[in-house]
């Protein structure tokens, strides 16, 4: 793990080799009582949840005595992934997890864009994915999450092409490079981690501590560079613990140190003292529980031997860890996790299942009870099949098989049991743990909305304790020792963007589709609920849907008219302009006339009564023209039906004629 890096130090004398310091046993000691409190009161429970979830056999987990299985039930381990998979998943589904404050100013909003994409392009490149999901692991398992902010000046290298001896035509290729501030966010486990006893925060505390193991080579070179004083440093050889070597290998090499780096408030002229060096016998005798406090960093060896002692060089005097609880404890800085909510039922489960295990070697394989004074001496007596036993007499007398008889069905019924009181508790969703009749009876919906309720409440400890702190820091560090690259802004103020977990989407979405099949198509809901369907889904080319999508939505909301139904409005409004335009005509010339006529009233009245008369003339000879019409079609009808029945008498007559016998007259009609 490694240690922190601070940029422009003051530099100190490195000629004398140093013994223990005043500064240096006053922060060792603070170090170790804090580590003592927390090892007395965490490390064996810490170490339990570690093993379970890695699937470590340990002697100290038996249930009994006599059990002999080592099982370990993945349950606990598959709900740890479960929860820290949803917290990833609402806190890098988004791409950005920060962004501008709503509240900035305008004139100043284009510095902070040009902050935040700068910004979020360096946390990319110093892998912030990866430190921020060791941290919600940690934080799952040990129910406390932890992030120190470092900062390192690297140098960037390339390949380059230069010439040979000045030679255009001659190149080689070299590396070359340039210096760059990076900020990193490193994890720090909570076993490597200590802070005041009576603290419930970061800042609140009077300091914290890195207690880490480190390559020795590391500590030598930056000895050699100047950055620690050039001190005696051994090699560590580890705890010899029973609980250590399960988990690690039996010591360290030779090549390992542990460093003590210790964070907070220490007492000035101690930390004068010790920066001064020779300089510091000048000084009167400091008394540690008087003297003022200012913020430093130390970094000792494991025998206190200061490597390095530097005042806080942040300009807000912040500092450099964060955290988070995974679930709040009240009053307590040490949160708790899915590892300790799930224990007890993992326990059980365990035991459950060594049980079966155990007895399902007793009942499975074949057992024998012999008589020994009946067996030959130094005989096998080892069932296995095919094999001949000898016997001194009768081998029914002899050999006797032994059944423990078969087991029952309700261990699989406790371990499912077992298995949903996990899930209860840890709040890891698990669809295999609801029963069918819970999802048809509306339960599966009840416990979703728990799930998620659940994951919400640690990721809004999660925003506010590792993301905005973080993000902030970030932007401090950066505009602090790279000013040449950053834009310095009075006030930086950003806010957290997450979405939503794998669970909550995925309900989302089945309600979303399940009001998809009640929406028409041309319906702009139809389109809002199908985009809400895409951005809850994991689709590679979703900004390409959404873009096609915002296209029908736009259409949907104003729909083009059929061309044929157009052509016929246009139409049928041109006739309404022109009946309305006649209308106003006619009423216009109505106006003139009624105008004309008052003066003329008698005038009108007779020439109006002619002119009804002569229109009544005029109907009554167009009646009589149709009265005409008609008798003259009734008369040609007439004529046309008298033709024709003179026609037939005479045919019928001619007919009468051919059929009388000759000699006799036809017979007249009277």
């Amino acid at each position: 793990m490694p240690i922190s890096s601070i940029v422009d130090m003051p530099e100190t004398d490195k000629e004398d080799v140093k013994s223990q310091s005043s500064l240096g046993s006053w922060c060792h000691t603070k170090l170790s009582d804090w580590e003592d409190v927390r090892d007395t009161n965490y490390r064996k429970r810490w170490e339990q949840y570690e093993r379970l979830m890695r699937g470590i056999w340990s002697s100290s987990d038996r249930s009994r005595t006599s059990e002999r299985s080592r099982y370990i039930s993945p349950a606990l381990s598959q709900a740890i992934e479960s929860v820290v998979a949803e917290v990833e998943e609402v806190v890098f589904s988004t791409g950005k997890f920060f962004d501008i404050d709503a509240d900035v100013r305008d004139e100043d909003r284009e510095s902070m864009t040009m902050l935040r994409d700068m910004l979020f392009n360096d946390m990319m490149q110093s892998d912030i994915h990866s430190s921020i999901s060791e941290i919600i692991l940690n934080g799952a398992v040990y129910g406390t999450g932890i992030g120190k902010i470092i900062v390192e000046v690297t140098k960037n290298k390339y390949l380059t092409t230069k010439p040979v001896n000045g030679l255009a035509e001659v190149v080689e290729v070299a590396a070359t490079g340039e210096e760059e501030v990076v900020v990193r966010l490193v994890p720090v486990s909570p076993r490597e981690f200590v802070i005041d006893s009576a603290s419930r925060n970061i800042s609140d505390a009077l300091g914290m501590g890195h207690i880490t193991i480190v390559p020795l080579h590391l500590v030598k070179q930056r000895i050699s560079d100047g950055i620690y004083e050039d001190v005696d440093v051994s090699a560590y050889h580890g705890e010899e613990t029973i609980e250590s070597t399960v988990l690690e290998t039996k010591g360290f090499s030779q090549n390992d140190c542990k460093i003590y780096e210790y964070h907070g408030l220490v007492p000035v002229g101690l930390l004068a003292k010790e920066v001064l060096g020779e300089d510091a016998d000048e000084l009167e005798e400091v008394n540690p529980e008087e003297d003022e406090l200012t913020e430093a960093i130390i970094t000792l060896t494991e025998d206190a031997q200061v490597l390095r002692a530097i005042s806080n060089p942040n300009t807000l005097q912040d500092r450099n860890f964060i955290a988070f609880q995974f679930d709040t404890i009240a009053s307590k800085f040490w949160g708790r996790g899915v590892a300790e909510k799930g224990y007890n039922s993992q326990m059980a489960l365990d035991s459950e299942e060594r049980g079966r295990i155990d007895a399902m070697a007793l009942s499975v394989h074949p057992m024998m009870a012999i008589d020994a004074n009946s067996m030959p001496r130094g005989s096998d007596t080892k069932v296995r099949a095919g094999r001949s036993i000898l016997t001194n007499g009768n081998p029914k007398d002899i050999l006797m098989p032994i059944n423990f008889g078969t087991l029952g069905t309700d261990t699989f019924r406790q371990s499912g049991e077992l298995e949903r009181q996990l899930v209860k508790a840890t709040g890891a969703f698990d669809d295999n743990a609801m029963s069918a009749n819970n999802a048809k009876t509306g339960a599966m919906g009840i416990a979703v909305s728990g799930v998620i309720k659940r994951s919400r409440r640690t990721l809004k400890n999660f925003e506010r304790s590792i993301i905005s702190p973080m993000v902030h820091k970030f932007a401090w560090r950066y505009m602090q020792f790279a000013p040449e690259k950053y834009p310095q802004i009075e006030k930086p103020t950003f806010t957290v963007v997450t979405s939503q977990g794998i669970i909550a989407k995925e309900w989302e979405t089945t309600q979303l589709a399940n009001m998809l099949k009640t929406t028409s198509q041309d319906s702009p809901a139809y389109w809002m609920l199908l985009k809400g369907v895409y951005q809850n889904s994991s689709i590679r080319n979703r900004e390409a849907y959404d873009k096609l999508i915002d296209q029908n939505l736009e259409k949907s909301m104003n729909p083009q008219p059929d061309p044929v139904q157009q052509a016929e409005m246009q139409a049928r409004q041109a006739e309404i302009k022109i009946s309305m335009a006649r209308a106003r005509a006619e009423l216009l010339r109505i106006e003139m006339d009624a105008q004309k006529l008052e003066g003329e009233t008698l005038k009108t009245e007779t020439e109006a009564i002619l002119n009804l008369a002569k229109a009544e003339s005029e109907e009554a000879g167009k009646n009589m023209n149709e009265y005409q019409t008609i008798l003259s079609g009734i008369q040609t009808r007439l004529d046309l039906d008298m033709k024709k029945s003179e026609a037939a008498k005479a045919k019928q007559q001619q007919a009468q004629a051919q059929q009388a016998p000759q000699g006799q007259p036809p017979v007249q009609e009277s």
